[in-house]
């Protein structure tokens, strides 16, 4: 009986012991996080890592925090972020707050002592000199994500709705390269007679990370509302995330893929271009964006819009102004439920990102403009400094409220 109990406890230990002889490397990768650095330097750690196990980059930013404080050495610890294998920003954590960590302490002093910036190309090139460990490239995600198409009708019928579900097949064939394949199957439809299924989008795109802060997006293929062509786009941070700049073009014409995975042309090719700049005032998360330009149905004109950051979650206001006409709204991005996926593997199926509505108070639909699939500029907000370390924060209040 007492060489059964003590079998027991041993077969109970064992993982544990394996896992405190793990490397950070293996560390990190058994979490679900890939393209992994770990390296040290004149006695100081190194880290990098890319998140596709979690929502939100703030939880995953919580959890490799975790992992790096309970693994400490007493180093000073620098962590770069990846996304689609191209780094975005940077953080330093001096072994003291690494140890109030470990020992479950937070608060804002703490956060106060973790230096951030988004400026990270003399690190780069350091960090480039080191392989990455359980790369991110060739795994296939196979999304399901929601779409809802409405319109207010009469009395008989108050609200005329389209549901449609999106599956989407998305992959990352090299620094910055995605390919997205995504179809369109209708769910409910009191809104038109179309209730056929096809082809929503298929892209494929490149981002480039610039010096000093530059981001170039360059995409082809099908896109959204119909669209075939290419589009490129530049953007610049000013003064880390205070003011990004914006410069926008592209050519496309109405055409899509039928039932049948044959395209259909119906329009001549049209041209827009626009420019936006953003202001970020970063204590609340609030964006104030401006943007003028051309527009999907040659319009010119210009773009007003507020929002409002919660973690990965918006909300926004909009005023939209062109020779065409006007049109003032709001519109929301929340996420679904599924807040941490299975770890990446090279066929994973997850829920979509999100969830997006828009809704127009007066006028029609006017300074439209497609969007060309995913990108890192596109994702850059969960990635602000400001963001993470709010949300490393609120996580750690948290964590150490649980403690006392």
């Amino acid at each position: 009986m007492v060489i059964k109990k003590l079998l027991s406890v041993v077969l109970m230990l064992l993982p544990l012991a394996f896992y405190a002889q793990q490397s950070l490397e293996e560390k990190l990768a058994s979490h679900g996080f890939e393209n992994i650095r770990v390296f040290s330097k004149d006695n100081e750690l190194y880290v990098g890592y890319e998140n596709n196990r979690y929502r939100f980059e703030g939880d995953a930013f919580y959890k490799v925090t975790q992992i790096i404080a309970d693994h400490s050495t007493g180093l000073n610890t620098h962590v770069l972020i990846y996304n689609t294998g191209l780094p975005v920003v940077y953080f330093n954590f001096p072994s003291k707050v690494l140890n109030d960590i470990k020992a479950g302490r937070g608060g804002p002093e703490l956060i106060d002592d973790i230096y951030s910036s988004l400026n990270i190309d003399a690190l780069e090139r350091l960090y480039n000199d080191h392989t990455a460990y359980n790369s991110s490239f060739f795994k296939f995600d196979f999304q399901l994500g929601f779409h809802l198409d409405y319109q207010l009708g009469n009395f008989d019928n108050g609200v005329k709705e389209k549901l449609y579900a999106r599956p989407n097949l998305q992959t990352v064939l090299g620094h910055g390269t995605q390919l997205n394949l995504s179809h369109q199957m209708v769910i409910i439809n009191d809104f038109n007679n179309q209730n056929y299924s096809r082809p929503y989008m298929a892209v494929l795109s490149q981002d480039y990370r610039l010096p000093y802060n530059g981001f170039i997006n360059a995409a082809i293929g099908f896109f959204e509302y119909n669209r075939f062509g290419y589009n490129i786009r530049f953007n610049k941070l000013l003064f880390e995330e205070v003011f990004y700049a914006e410069l926008n073009y592209g050519m496309s014409r109405y055409s899509y893929l039928d039932e049948n995975i044959s395209p259909i042309y119906r329009s001549s090719q049209q041209t827009f271009y626009n420019g936006a700049l953003n202001y970020r005032w970063r204590k609340h998360d609030i964006d104030f964006n401006f943007t003028y330009g051309t527009y999907m149905q040659n319009d010119l004109g210009y773009r007003l819009s507020l929002s409002r950051q919660f973690e990965d979650k918006f909300i926004h206001l909009f005023y939209k102004k062109t020779n065409l006409g006007y049109v003032g709204g709001f519109g929301f991005i929340a996420t679904l439920p599924q807040k941490k996926f299975s770890k990446p593997r090279r066929l994973r199926a997850r829920l979509g990102d999100d969830f997006r509505l828009n809704y127009n108070y007066f006028g029609n639909t006017i300074a439209r403009s497609y969007s060309t699939g995913p990108s890192l500029f596109g994702d850059i907000k969960e990635y602000y400094p400001s963001v993470l370390l709010k949300a490393l924060d609120k996580r750690l209040q948290k964590s150490s409220s649980n403690i006392d």
